[in-house]
């Protein structure tokens, strides 16, 4: 079996996924990775938070030791990285939640994905990588975590795996259950 296959076939798209993000640090929408809202702003007035799940596969592309990978280690993702990460907290809503389809919905699925993906993009990465945002991004895992922690998604199975993981995630990080 091969154990690059994933990267094998993952890793060529990664410049067409590169495309989606706005990489510009001094842009308002830094680190968005719907393309609709930072550059078209043709099809929402607001963003979408499950495309913040992007910075997890710059992670797994950036850690990944994989022999010919132009991506490893290198310092432009883990800007682009920051950017989603740092983008992510911003748009999150006071109560700890975030938004899918459409302003103030408090989605339940949008808030797991997206902290389990955070959780996961962090354990990837050294610390010292995200140390300049370190607590934004801690408190912002709490919050969601805590607004999980107080709800249920039973019409869903995957919804609840996807809450246990962004809790179980945050929990590693934090040390906070």
């Amino acid at each position: 079996m091969d154990d690059n296959l994933f990267y094998r076939l993952a890793l060529p798209h990664l410049p067409r996924l590169l495309t989606q993000g706005d990489r510009q640090p001094l842009s308002p929408t830094w680190g968005c990775w719907q393309r609709d809202f930072w550059h078209y702003r043709t099809l929402t007035d607001f963003p979408s938070a499950p495309y913040q799940q992007a910075v997890l596969s710059l992670a797994e592309a950036w850690s990944a030791e994989v022999p010919g990978s132009p991506w490893y280690h290198q310092s432009s993702l883990l800007t682009a990285i920051e950017g989603g990460i740092r983008f992510w907290c911003a748009i999150q809503r006071k109560d700890g939640s975030f938004d899918e389809w459409y302003p103030h919905e408090e989605s339940f699925v949008a808030t797991a994905f997206t902290a389990c993906a955070m959780a996961e993009t962090l354990r990837l990465l050294p610390e010292a990588a995200w140390k300049g945002y370190r607590d934004q991004v801690l408190r912002a895992l709490e919050k969601a975590a805590q607004w999980l922690s107080r709800r249920e998604d039973r019409e869903v199975i995957n919804h609840a795996a996807g809450a246990a993981a962004a809790c179980q995630g945050t929990f590693l990080l934090t040390g906070n259950d």
